[in-house]
């Protein structure tokens, strides 16, 4: 199947936001994952 460019710049504009949005949420959670581990004090 042939696709034409102007369904092409659609994908790839529906799949920007949503590539973004997971790095932002990975950032996020990367960030947040970090002080819970330094709160936490290892050993007894």
């Amino acid at each position: 199947m042939l696709v034409s460019t102007h369904e092409l710049a659609t994908a790839s504009a529906l799949l920007a936001p949503a590539l973004t949005a997971a790095k932002l949420h990975e950032s996020i959670g990367g960030s947040q994952r970090r002080p819970t581990v330094r709160r936490h004090p290892q050993g007894p």
